[in-house]
Protein backbone atom coordinates (compact mmCIF):
# COMPACT_ATOMS: atom_id res chain seq x y z
CA UNK A 1 0.00 0.00 0.00
CA UNK A 2 1.16 3.18 -0.67
CA UNK A 3 0.23 6.56 1.29
CA UNK A 4 0.34 10.23 1.45
CA UNK A 5 0.25 12.43 4.57
CA UNK A 6 -0.73 16.03 4.06
CA UNK A 7 -1.45 19.01 6.31
CA UNK A 8 -4.81 20.62 4.77
CA UNK A 9 -6.22 23.99 6.43
CA UNK A 10 -9.58 25.15 6.54
CA UNK A 11 -10.22 28.78 8.13
CA UNK A 12 -13.14 30.95 7.90
CA UNK A 13 -13.90 33.07 4.64
CA UNK A 14 -12.03 36.48 4.43
CA UNK A 15 -10.30 36.17 7.98
CA UNK A 16 -6.85 37.38 9.12
CA UNK A 17 -7.19 34.36 11.73
CA UNK A 18 -4.57 31.80 11.21
CA UNK A 19 -6.30 28.76 9.38
CA UNK A 20 -6.72 25.43 11.37
CA UNK A 21 -4.18 22.97 10.62
CA UNK A 22 -5.76 18.84 11.00
CA UNK A 23 -4.26 15.95 9.15
CA UNK A 24 -5.61 14.22 6.05
CA UNK A 25 -4.35 11.01 4.35
CA UNK A 26 -5.00 9.26 1.26
CA UNK A 27 -4.10 5.85 0.40
CA UNK A 28 -4.04 3.57 -2.40
CA UNK A 29 -3.36 -0.37 -2.67
CA UNK A 30 -3.06 -2.97 -5.23
CA UNK A 31 -2.95 -6.55 -5.36
CA UNK A 32 -3.67 -8.85 -8.51
CA UNK A 33 -4.17 -12.89 -8.93
CA UNK A 34 -1.98 -15.37 -10.53
CA UNK A 35 -2.46 -16.56 -14.09
CA UNK A 36 -3.22 -14.76 -17.45
CA UNK A 37 -5.53 -13.35 -17.25
CA UNK A 38 -5.23 -11.71 -13.63
CA UNK A 39 -7.89 -10.02 -10.91
CA UNK A 40 -6.34 -6.87 -10.16
CA UNK A 41 -7.74 -5.10 -7.18
CA UNK A 42 -7.43 -1.44 -6.62
CA UNK A 43 -8.47 0.34 -3.84
CA UNK A 44 -8.06 4.36 -2.58
CA UNK A 45 -8.55 5.67 0.97
CA UNK A 46 -9.20 8.63 2.28
CA UNK A 47 -9.39 10.15 5.97
CA UNK A 48 -9.06 13.60 7.44
CA UNK A 49 -8.69 14.09 11.40
CA UNK A 50 -12.67 14.20 12.69
CA UNK A 51 -11.33 16.12 15.85
CA UNK A 52 -9.63 18.27 14.33
CA UNK A 53 -11.23 18.41 10.66
CA UNK A 54 -14.20 20.39 9.66
CA UNK A 55 -17.11 18.94 8.63
CA UNK A 56 -16.26 17.07 5.24
CA UNK A 57 -18.14 15.40 2.66
CA UNK A 58 -17.68 14.00 -1.00
CA UNK A 59 -16.86 11.64 -3.16
CA UNK A 60 -13.66 9.59 -3.39
CA UNK A 61 -12.73 7.54 -6.85
CA UNK A 62 -10.09 4.80 -7.29
CA UNK A 63 -9.39 4.60 -11.29
CA UNK A 64 -7.02 2.18 -12.60
CA UNK A 65 -5.44 3.44 -15.66
CA UNK A 66 -3.21 1.30 -18.23
CA UNK A 67 -0.15 2.40 -19.66
CA UNK A 68 -2.53 4.02 -23.18
CA UNK A 69 -4.11 6.09 -20.34
CA UNK A 70 -7.07 4.02 -20.82
CA UNK A 71 -9.47 4.00 -17.94
CA UNK A 72 -9.97 -0.16 -17.10
CA UNK A 73 -12.27 0.49 -13.87
CA UNK A 74 -13.24 2.67 -11.38
CA UNK A 75 -14.71 2.42 -7.55
CA UNK A 76 -16.56 4.91 -5.97
CA UNK A 77 -17.29 5.70 -2.26
CA UNK A 78 -19.30 8.97 -0.57
CA UNK A 79 -17.47 10.55 2.50
CA UNK A 80 -20.14 10.86 5.57
CA UNK A 81 -19.32 13.93 7.27
CA UNK A 82 -20.78 12.43 10.32
CA UNK A 83 -18.71 9.09 9.99
CA UNK A 84 -14.91 9.30 11.29
CA UNK A 85 -14.06 6.21 10.16
CA UNK A 86 -12.25 6.18 6.15
CA UNK A 87 -13.64 6.13 2.90
CA UNK A 88 -12.70 3.33 0.88
CA UNK A 89 -13.58 2.66 -2.97
CA UNK A 90 -11.95 -0.63 -4.26
CA UNK A 91 -12.83 -2.26 -7.77
CA UNK A 92 -11.69 -5.67 -9.31
CA UNK A 93 -10.76 -5.77 -13.16
CA UNK A 94 -9.39 -8.60 -14.92
CA UNK A 95 -6.58 -7.74 -17.28
CA UNK A 96 -4.12 -9.99 -19.46
CA UNK A 97 -0.37 -9.86 -18.21
CA UNK A 98 1.91 -8.33 -19.35
CA UNK A 99 0.90 -4.30 -18.65
CA UNK A 100 1.98 -1.53 -16.81
CA UNK A 101 -0.79 0.02 -14.88
CA UNK A 102 -1.44 2.87 -12.50
CA UNK A 103 -3.27 3.87 -10.33
CA UNK A 104 -5.36 7.51 -9.80
CA UNK A 105 -6.86 8.51 -7.17
CA UNK A 106 -9.59 11.29 -7.77
CA UNK A 107 -11.52 13.11 -4.84
CA UNK A 108 -14.31 15.83 -4.81
CA UNK A 109 -14.76 17.14 -0.81
CA UNK A 110 -16.61 19.74 0.60
CA UNK A 111 -16.43 21.58 3.56
CA UNK A 112 -19.89 21.58 5.13
CA UNK A 113 -19.61 24.13 8.11
CA UNK A 114 -20.48 27.54 7.17
CA UNK A 115 -18.03 30.13 6.23
CA UNK A 116 -15.14 27.63 6.56
CA UNK A 117 -12.83 27.30 3.19
CA UNK A 118 -9.67 25.38 2.15
CA UNK A 119 -6.96 27.50 2.35
CA UNK A 120 -3.89 24.41 2.26
CA UNK A 121 -4.10 21.17 0.00
CA UNK A 122 -1.80 19.08 -1.50
CA UNK A 123 -0.40 19.80 -5.17
CA UNK A 124 -2.85 17.95 -7.24
CA UNK A 125 -5.24 19.63 -5.45
CA UNK A 126 -7.12 22.73 -6.52
CA UNK A 127 -9.75 24.65 -4.72
CA UNK A 128 -8.13 26.78 -2.02
CA UNK A 129 -10.24 29.75 -1.34
CA UNK A 130 -13.36 27.94 -1.78
CA UNK A 131 -15.52 25.00 -0.16
CA UNK A 132 -14.64 22.50 -3.12
CA UNK A 133 -11.81 21.10 -3.18
CA UNK A 134 -10.92 19.08 -6.47
CA UNK A 135 -7.80 16.22 -6.19
CA UNK A 136 -6.48 13.78 -9.08
CA UNK A 137 -3.28 11.92 -7.67
CA UNK A 138 -1.41 9.54 -10.42
CA UNK A 139 0.29 6.96 -8.04
CA UNK A 140 3.55 5.25 -9.53
CA UNK A 141 3.28 2.77 -12.32
CA UNK A 142 3.03 -1.09 -11.35
CA UNK A 143 3.69 -3.94 -13.66
CA UNK A 144 2.05 -7.18 -14.26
Amino acid sequence: MKSETFTARAGAVGSAKAAEEFFCQINWAVSWTAGDPIDVTHSTTAWCDPAKAPRIGGEVDSLLIDEDDNLLSMGTATMNPVDPTPTVATATESVARPQTLHVRSELSLTILDPGEVWKVAPEGCTGISSIYLQCSLDWADFSV
